[in-house]
């Protein structure tokens, strides 16, 4: 039989009997290990450990991300996304994904809604392309649906495939209204508009605490999906 080479475990306890103790515990020990350590948490169980190791790394490890007044977390979806895996491209399904979960149709996801929506997302991602937008973000996106793209529609202008998208298959003003939480004059500016994203793949100690957004279950999956393709990035940059 072949050796075991993706472990998981599960930790079962009442409040106070010690999880989290064992847990900071065990992430020292695989960190003094030399392992790379990736953690989503809600509750601030993992501060004090963040700032010894990054004390001790000399501030290359150890990096404490949280959404708050003074720090507020700063993530962006579109990173990525040339990068592609198996043929497919990952960051594509992602937002797909991401922005399904954002806004979602009067008729729901469809198939041919969900064409539509791939088809806006790569001629977004193709404008920034040739313009030279390298970290393009949310709110640059909610300006392109809200004015180029649903200007195109309007004109008759905007393909899905060979046939030309018409505004009842595609409801622009809808899809902004969702969006405008995320935008740069919406209740969350920073969180998915970081122009210049922090490359994590050479830390091998990173904290996500969500407690902040946690109350907000939309927002948390958002939050969470986009940290996990963060960190699918950046283990797909370690492997190369």
């Amino acid at each position: 039989a072949g050796l075991i080479d993706n472990f998981n475990g599960f930790i079962l306890g009442p409040s106070g009997s010690g999880k989290s103790f064992f847990t900071n515990f065990y992430l020292r020990q695989n960190y003094d290990a030399g392992a790379h350590i990736f953690v989503v948490d809600i509750g601030d169980s993992y501060e004090g450990l963040c700032k010894v190791i990054n004390e001790e790394s000399g501030g290359k490890d150890g990096i404490y991300n949280v959404y708050d007044g003074k720090n507020p977390l700063s993530l962006n979806p579109f990173v990525g996304y040339t990068e592609k895996e198996d043929g497919k491209n990952a960051s594509l399904l992602f937002l797909e994904g991401l922005f399904k979960t954002i806004w979602t149709p009067e008729g729901g996801w469809t198939e041919s809604v969900s064409a539509i929506l791939t088809a806006v997302i790569t001629s977004f991602m193709d404008k920034c392309r040739k313009e030279g937008e390298k970290y393009p973000t949310v709110d640059l996106f909610d300006s392109y649906v809200g004015s180029e793209l649903k200007d195109a529609i309007q004109k008759g202008e905007f393909f899905c495939g060979k046939s030309a998208v018409k505004e009842s298959e595609f409801d622009c003003g809808k899809f902004c209204e969702a969006l405008f939480p995320f935008s740069k004059s919406g209740t969350y500016p920073a969180l998915l508009n970081n122009p210049k994203p922090v490359d994590h793949s050479d830390c091998r100690f990173v904290v996500y605490e969500l407690s902040s957004v946690s109350n907000n279950d939309k927002i948390l999956s958002v939050v969470t999906s986009t940290i996990m393709h963060d960190f699918e990035r950046v283990m797909r940059k370690s492997k190369d």
